[in-house]
C-alpha cells in the first residue's frame, strides 16, 4: 500500500510531463571528479524511483543539499530533487536511476556527489525563494520533542501502543510508518510512533514519545513525534 502511494505521488509530479520521452537526460559535466552516469543540476522529473524523505518549503538547493546532508540512522541520500515551488526530496539512489522524463518538469535533480566535486551544473536556471521553512523549526517543535531517538518502550501500559503496522515493505522505512499514523481515514490520535528497523514494525501512540519511551541507544527501535515530520526536522521529512 505505501508502495503504492509513493508511485502515485511520483505519477502526479510527473503528469506536466505527459508527453516527455522516457530517455534518461544527459550528464551535465564530464568532470574527471564525476561518476561518468552523474546528473547535476538537470531539469527532469523524477519518476522510476522513489524517495525516502522531504522537506516544504525551502528556499534554495543548496537548503536541500542540507537536509540531504544531515546526519541518519536510517537512509544514505545518494541524490536530491528541487522543485520551483521548494519541495525537496531524497533518494537513496544515483540521480539516472530516479529521473523518468525530460526537460519543462520544474524540478532539478542533481547527484549528491556533483556538489561534493564542486560541480553545480545550470544552478542560475534554478528558481529560488524569498522565505523558508529552515527558519520555522526552532518555534514549531515543542522543547520535549524526540525526533529520531533510539528508545524502549517504557513499559507502561497507560502509555501502551494502540496500533501495529507490519504491512509495507521494510525498505519503506519509517516514512512508512509516518504515512499511516496520519492517515486521514483514522482517528486523530497518533502523537508519536516507534519503528523496530529489523522487521519493519511501527507501534502507534497517542502519547509523546518522551512520555512513553525511555532513550536506550542499541535497541533498535527509533522513535518520533510526529509534530518532527509536521515540522520537518525528523531526518526523514
Amino acid at each position: 500500500m505505501i508502495a503504492a502511494g509513493i508511485l502515485t505521488i511520483a505519477a502526479a509530479l510527473c503528469a506536466n510531463a505527459a508527453s516527455a520521452t522516457s530517455e534518461i537526460p544527459s550528464a551535465a559535466t564530464t568532470s574527471p571528479c564525476l561518476s561518468p552516469s552523474a546528473l547535476c543540476g538537470v531539469e527532469a522529473p523524477w519518476g522510476r524511483g522513489g524517495f525516502f524523505g522531504r522537506r516544504l518549503d525551502l528556499a534554495t538547493p543548496t537548503q536541500c543539499l542540507e537536509f540531504c546532508s544531515a546526519d541518519r540512522t536510517w537512509g544514505e541520500c545518494v541524490s536530491f530533487s528541487f522543485s520551483s515551488s521548494g519541495t525537496c526530496w531524497i533518494h537513496n539512489a544515483p540521480a539516472a536511476d530516479v529521473v523518468g522524463g525530460s526537460t519543462g518538469s520544474g524540478i532539478w535533480i542533481w547527484d549528491k556527489e556533483c556538489w561534493d566535486c564542486g560541480e553545480l551544473g545550470p544552478i542560475g536556471d534554478v528558481p529560488t525563494r524569498t522565505t523558508s521553512a529552515a527558519t520555522a523549526t526552532a518555534t514549531c517543535l515543542s522543547p520535549t520533542a524526540r525526533c529520531e531517538v533510539e528508545a524502549r518502550w517504557k513499559g507502561d501500559e497507560a502509555v501502551g501502543s494502540w496500533g501495529r503496522y507490519v504491512g509495507g515493505e521494510v525498505g519503506d522505512g519509517p516514512y512508512a510508518c509516518w504515512e499511516v499514523c496520519t492517515d486521514a481515514r483514522r482517528p486523530d490520535r497518533c502523537k508519536a510512533f516507534s519503528w523496530e528497523a529489523e522487521e519493519g514494525v511501527c507501534l502507534f501512540y497517542d502519547h509523546t514519545a518522551d512520555e512513553s519511551h525511555d532513550e536506550e541507544p542499541g535497541s533498535g527501535v527509533w522513535v518520533w513525534d510526529v509534530d518532527c515530520w509536521r515540522c520537518g526536522v525528523s531526518g526523514y521529512m
